[in-house]
């Protein structure tokens, strides 16, 4: 309220100026013949009211924009300048504590934050907002330079304010930063045209339908199938390439695969089917159906090839059937390999326990002592050697943690080279910095020990071998070069400088038991055991030879986001304390059963023993719950594997700790074991520290 005190009577006006000279006089008049002071106050209560209304509505305003990461200006059409606002510096990254200019004129503009082509863009754009009428606006985008360098899109809309004359008199624009959202649209257009690249390129013919079962997708190749053009069926159904009588069979059996929620990908391997072309003829197809869906669109696709003489298979035919027959090899290979170590690793298991017991004997001669040394040493070679022939079967258990490869590689290192001569030079170079991989350390540390011989017999007269970590991310297309699914890499790579391998012995190395060395100089596992390792850890390897100029093998391993986990160091203290506790041991093999039974009656159990899983129920009934520990082999006669065994035990007894062993860790059906929590499994041949170890940390929990 404003006013003046002229007397004891107060008056109230709305606005300033309300009541004139002439106008008081009067009332101080009449307020002098009442015998009151005049007061004359002018309210503002309302102004006030507005003021902090459009206060109110103008930071609600600037908020919206921050949160929409909108830059706001003005141009102004009489003295075509531009002002702007804080959040338009912001999308120009220009530096907070640089005041910016109230207005800049269209060439600073230009030459501040945009190239010639984008400040043609914008003068036109300007130009032509000059026309528009009330209500409307005018959208568009342009590139634009910031103020560290880098580059940018911006996408602008356009409105104008006219003068009474009806005249356009200011421009208003909201620009937003699309930088992000262009390079993705310009990635997606990237991946769909190459995309169709490939689905044109292929020699199958590729047809897509609908829900509706009518044709989107039809490439070259199925042009030439059906004698078509991609023109005239794009839209129809594809009942048309269906013989009549074959249409209901055809209908209900896509029915059935579309309502089959296991069956994600495809239906089937490539089989006959009957098909009519488009002029009419029978033609006979091998199919295979997939689906899947497209922008939430449920789409079929088939991908077909014409079986219909010999002649449009030849091509291709000596290259699948050599695939096939090195596909069969290696797999008739690898489950002769992984028969052979299983029931080695029993034996091997035996004769480990045996020389650990007779060790233990006191008052054994020095020759004696000795003599068992050197068949312990000789267990442990050819327990490696079942151990490399169980990676390259792919049934040997992984022990995956959470771990650097770079400092795996640096630790291993100072090993290698005392695995090289000192002719080789060993260099390490880690290009970036953590790269967190999940996988089995000794497995790995195996990889690259292989790797390492390999080049050291790759060169005779000495040279240098250089092993290389880094990051590395696959698109869409490198991914699908190197048969991975897209995402980061940790990059392995390993150098050296030897004789290379020439091009005829180069799609062998990885296979087993190959071998270009001398007789007994090398038994053909190395490289086929880094093969399966490097498979078994969801990863590939690729190789680059040229006679005379070196070797390089690079592997790549999916990187995980997580933090390393850190080893557990220090010996284990499981061992010191007191061991009273009832043991029920499984194992058909008698030997390994026997020998296992005195490892641990000497460390103090008592132990029940069983051939088979019939029998350890039997003794479990007779112990009547005085058994802490079952210690069983999976893979038993009887009918009952370890593993049931153990989950029917535990069932009566929770607190039952279970130790379950193998010779590999694939079930019956070649399908990798799945340990349930609270179980713990142990891969033979097993010493009997290690066995000890495991039972009394399973007795500790």
């Amino acid at each position: 309220m404003n006013g003046t005190v002229i007397g004891g009577l107060a008056v109230y006006a709305r606005e300033p100026g309300a009541f004139g000279p002439g106008q008081q006089a009067l009332l101080a008049e009449l307020a002098d013949d009442l015998g009151f002071g005049l007061q004359v106050l002018q309210e503002r209560t309302e102004r006030e009211a507005a003021g902090r209304a459009l206060h109110d509505s103008t930071r609600r305003l600037q908020l919206a924009l921050e949160m929409a990461q909108l830059g706001y200006w003005e141009f102004d059409f009489a003295s075509e300048r531009l002002s702007y606002d804080r959040h338009l510096m912001a999308i120009f990254r220009r530096p907070p504590e640089t005041p910016p200019p109230s207005a800049l004129s269209l060439d600073e503009l230009t030459r501040r934050f945009l190239s010639p082509e984008d400040a043609a863009t914008v003068r036109r754009e300007i130009a032509a907002a000059r026309t528009l009428a009330p209500g409307e606006t005018r959208q568009f985008e342009h590139g634009f330079r910031r103020h560290d360098g880098t580059e940018g899109f911006m996408s602008v809309r356009v409105a104008v304010a006219h003068d009474g004359a009806g005249q356009p008199r200011t421009a208003y624009g909201l620009s937003q930063d699309i930088t992000e959202r262009r390079a993705a649209e310009r990635s997606a257009e990237q991946y769909r045209r190459r995309a169709t690249a490939i689905i044109d390129s292929s020699l199958d013919g590729i047809v897509s339908v609908d829900a509706e079962e009518r044709i989107v997708v039809f490439n070259p190749a199925a042009e030439r199938i059906f004698r078509c053009t991609a023109a005239e069926v794009i839209g129809t159904r594809i009942e048309r390439f269906i013989p009549a009588g074959l249409r209901a069979h055809h209908g209900d059996l896509v029915a059935g695969f579309a309502a089959d929620p296991g069956a994600t990908q495809a239906m089937g391997s490539f089989r006959p089917v009957q098909a009519i072309r488009a002029d009419g003829e029978s033609v006979l197809l091998e199919a295979v159906i997939f689906k899947g869906e497209v922008d939430g669109q449920r789409l079929f696709t088939v991908a077909c090839r014409d079986v219909s003489s010999g002649t449009a298979r030849a091509p291709l035919k000596h290259e699948l059937e050599a695939q096939l027959r090195q596909a069969q090899k290696m797999e008739a290979i690898g489950l002769l390999a992984g028969g052979v170590a299983h029931d080695f690793n029993n034996i091997l298991g035996a004769i480990m326990m045996q020389v650990s017991l007779v060790q233990s004997e006191p008052a054994l001669p020095p020759g004696a002592l000795e003599g068992l040394e050197d068949i312990k040493h000789s267990a442990d070679r050819a327990a490696n050697l079942t151990r490399q022939l169980l990676l390259f079967s792919r049934k040997q258990a992984m022990q995956p943690k959470t771990l650097d490869l770079a400092e795996l590689v640096s630790n291993i290192a100072k090993m290698l080279q005392r695995v090289l001569r000192e002719d080789i030079r060993l260099q390490v170079r880690h290009q970036g910095g953590a790269l967190v991989v999940e996988g089995d350390p000794g497995m790995l540390d195996q990889v690259l020990l292989n790797l390492a011989v390999n080049a050291r017999d790759a060169m005779p007269e000495g040279g240098s071998l250089i092993i290389t970590t880094g990051l590395r991310h696959l698109d869409a297309d490198a991914a699908l070069a190197a048969q991975l699914p897209p995402g980061p890499y940790a990059v392995l790579d390993v150098t050296d400088s030897g004789t290379g391998i020439p091009a005829d012995v180069l799609p062998h190395i990885f296979e087993p038991f190959f071998t270009t060395k001398a007789a007994g100089q090398g038994t053909g596992l190395g490289l086929a055991t880094v093969f399966g390792i490097v498979q078994q850890h969801r990863g590939t390897i690729h190789v680059r030879s040229t006679p005379g100029q070196g070797t390089s093998f690079e592997l790549l391993l999916p990187c995980v986001v997580a933090d390393p986990a850190t080893a557990g160091g220090g010996a284990s203290r499981a061992l010191e304390r007191p061991a009273t506790e009832t043991v029920l041991l499984v194992e058909d093999e008698p030997a390994v059963r026997r020998l296992t039974s005195r490892v641990l009656e000497r460390r103090g159990y008592r132990v029940l023993t069983a051939a088979h899983g019939r029998e350890a129920l039997r003794l479990w009934q007779e112990a009547q719950g005085q058994v802490q520990v079952l210690v069983t082999d999976i893979v038993m006669p009887g009918g009952l594997t370890g593993q049931e065994l153990a989950t029917r035990l535990q069932g009566e007894a929770p607190g039952l700790k279970v130790i379950l062993m193998s010779g590999y860790a694939v079930d019956a059906t070649g399908r990798p074991l799945q340990i349930p929590e609270g179980q713990v499994f142990m891969q033979k041949p097993i010493s009997p520290r290690e066995l000890l170890e495991a039972v009394a940390r399973a007795l500790e929990g």
